[in-house]
């Protein structure tokens, strides 16, 4: 079931590691496991979106999830995303990650302005996609209460 897993992996991200604040109520996850490296964020400011450019192109050996070393995404009030997993490539003993990010909160006046801009790049797939926001109040909340 794609939707499990990625509750899945919102929760153990969420889990692993202390979240840094990059603005009241909203937090990036960054967790470095020896199976990856995974970066989630966790909106829950009611009002503002979050716009979040990730660049890991100076990384060696490492794949991602989306395809692409550097993505940009909006995530808006209430939601989390996980926005990328790397993995070390096939076939190579080492790897090396350098990854920055930069954010900017955007208020709603921002979207109803810029509403033909894509809120994802490169463009998610689709509801199976474990990059999919997901609601903060949804599934995961449930299981994290438990």
């Amino acid at each position: 079931n794609p939707m499990a897993l990625n509750i899945g992996l919102h929760l153990s991200v969420a889990a692993a590691e202390s979240p840094k604040e990059l603005f009241p109520g909203i937090w990036m996850h960054l967790c470095h496991r020896s199976g990856g490296i995974f970066l989630l964020v966790v909106n829950a400011d009611r009002d503002n979106s979050v716009q979040i450019e990730v660049n890991c192109t100076q990384s060696v050996n490492l794949t991602s999830s989306r395809k692409t070393l550097r993505t940009k995404d909006i995530v808006p009030p209430q939601t989390r995303q996980l926005l990328m997993v790397l993995t070390q490539a096939r076939g190579v003993n080492h790897y090396a990650w350098n990854c920055n990010y930069s954010f900017a909160q955007l208020p709603p006046l921002y979207r109803m302005m810029h509403g033909n801009e894509p809120p994802h790049q490169p463009p998610l797939t689709g509801p199976t996609d474990m990059h999919m926001q997901l609601p903060l109040d949804g599934p995961i909340a449930a299981a994290e209460r438990q």
